[in-house]
């Protein structure tokens, strides 16, 4: 297995430990952008929203959605605020900014293990102002394992390979936990849903598969090259991607949200 097949894209799960930006996240008529815009729209967030999101790879969706670069790192992008500049130590569960800088914090799959996501939930609850909105996010990997390839192409690997994909449900946080620590961090009420990211951007379906060889599907690192090469002769050979390219990959998460009591 090589170590060195990974993939960040813009949000991937915790267990991604390289940066890949390839072209597939160069803006492509605005697509990936518009796809963000829609979604922090559908989740509540004003445009003009003081909002934190925090999560591996976040330095990428800070370019698409226009941050300033001082106000990002490798895990949190600040959109819209004067709450501070972000320092490069700054992380999801201690960002050092004010309290109640925010007026929006979305904390997506920012934690690598169960016991971090109360602190991450905490330090979210402090800096969003009385009134504001908390979303907890975490890869919904049984949605996801269990889809079809035409709605994920990453379930052709679920398929093939069964212990990847219980590896995958494993590794997803269940939505009772997160929506725990948002009540024990005080948030009221709490909600829960299921919606689809955007996480990338691919414009053929070579970029695809290349996309794919470097980890872009959650579990790809736990295949053997063969095995990997087995998958990717698949999807070349009778493609499920879209047929239709540019195209905006999503990842299906599930989203607790808590709000602040003014």
């Amino acid at each position: 297995m090589s170590a060195a097949r990974t993939y960040h894209g813009l949000l991937s799960g915790p267990a991604s430990t390289a940066h890949y930006a390839g072209p597939m996240l160069e803006l492509r008529q605005g697509w990936l952008l518009e796809a963000w815009r829609t979604t922090l729209e559908g989740l509540g967030v004003e445009a003009d929203a003081r909002t934190l999101i925090g999560g591996p790879g976040v330095e990428n969706l800070a370019i698409e959605l226009g941050a300033p670069v001082a106000d990002a790192t490798g895990t949190l992008v600040s959109l819209g605020v004067e709450a501070g500049p972000l320092t490069e130590s700054a992380v999801p569960s201690a960002t050092a900014l004010p309290t109640d800088s925010f007026d929006a914090v979305l904390m997506l799959s920012a934690w690598e293990r169960p016991a971090e996501v109360g602190p991450v939930v905490r330090e979210a609850a402090r800096l969003v102002v009385p009134g504001g909105s908390v979303w907890i996010g975490e890869r919904n990997g049984t949605a996801l394992v269990h889809s079809t390839p035409a709605t994920h192409p990453s379930a052709l690997m679920y398929i093939a390979y069964p212990e990847v994909g219980k590896a995958i449900e494993a590794a997803s946080q269940p939505s009772s936990l997160l929506g725990m620590e948002m009540v024990r961090a005080g948030m009221r009420p709490v909600t829960g849903d299921e919606i689809e990211l955007p996480i990338a951007v691919l414009a053929d379906l070579s970029e695809y598969i290349e996309a794919v060889r470097f980890g872009m599907w959650p579990g790809v690192e736990l295949l053997s090259d063969d095995q990997l090469d087995a998958v990717l002769a698949t999807l070349e050979r009778d493609p499920v991607a879209p047929v239709s390219f540019p195209f905006v990959e999503h990842r299906p998460w599930v989203m607790v949200r808590g709000v602040q009591p003014g």
